[in-house]
């Protein structure tokens, strides 16, 4: 399962996207337009089902707003050997290639069995 962040090399692309693999199924992948600025993206998965959530970062209780969510329930992955995985990679294949660099700053990561 997946959080993506990347337009894939086309500045017409929406930038998010929610994953359950294997992604060529129309089906396991949701595309959404996340707000630019600081952002908590959020997976709860528990068995059959895989909640995907975004909010703005430092914003709780009432303040807090969704962005973006998705609920899967079918193809999602019987727990037993989970794996973390925090890519950051370059497309370099784009229509438009990365002109100014760009950075990731995670603040929080956790993990609750």
């Amino acid at each position: 399962m997946d959080i993506e962040l990347s337009r894939w090399g086309d500045p017409q692309n929406k930038s998010g996207d929610y994953v359950v693999q294997p992604s060529w199924f129309p089906e396991n992948k949701v595309k959404f337009q996340p707000p630019t600025g600081s952002l908590n993206l959020t997976l709860q998965w528990r068995a059959g089902l895989a909640t995907f959530e975004t909010t703005q970062a430092g914003r709780e209780g009432p303040l807090r707003q969704t962005m973006s969510s998705k609920t899967f329930t079918s193809a999602i992955p019987t727990p037993g050997s989970e794996a973390v995985n925090i890519e950051f990679c370059e497309f370099a294949h784009g229509k438009v290639p990365l002109q100014n660099g760009a950075e990731v700053v995670i603040e929080k990561f956790q993990y609750l069995p």
